[in-house]
């Protein structure tokens, strides 16, 4: 789906202007999980997200969850995992950048951009 790839349209961008910081693409089919399990920092995930009208940031599940009836299979999917993790206790420490669906980098790169640097 096109509307929700922004996360993967942007990463060069964000890997350009946020050297310091290492950005990954992971397929959430592929290895996930795994990757989320075996962290110790602060994981932040950036995704498109239905049903919201600027850039937000869901720093717990319970503010993510808020969100979550209006979210794409994909996030729910992803929601899910994330529950499911938390309930093992084996959950690290995360935020969601939510991206609105169907806009543009344009757009929403100045907030994105300043989400980015509070974090």
């Amino acid at each position: 789906m096109e509307d929700d790839n922004i996360a993967v349209r942007i990463l060069p961008r964000l890997k350009k202007q946020f050297p310091e910081i290492e950005f990954k693409h992971i397929d959430p089919l592929e290895g996930f999980m795994e990757n989320l399990i075996n962290q110790n920092e602060k994981i932040v995930i950036i995704d498109a997200v239905k049903g919201i009208s600027e850039v937000t940031l869901f720093d717990d599940l319970s503010r993510f969850t808020a969100a979550h009836r209006r979210m794409t299979m994909h996030d729910f999917d992803l929601y899910d995992d994330l529950v499911l993790l938390q309930k093992l206790k084996k959950l690290p420490k995360i935020a969601i950048i939510g991206i609105p669906w169907g806009v543009s980098e344009k757009d929403i790169w100045n907030n994105l951009a300043k989400i980015i640097q509070s974090i």
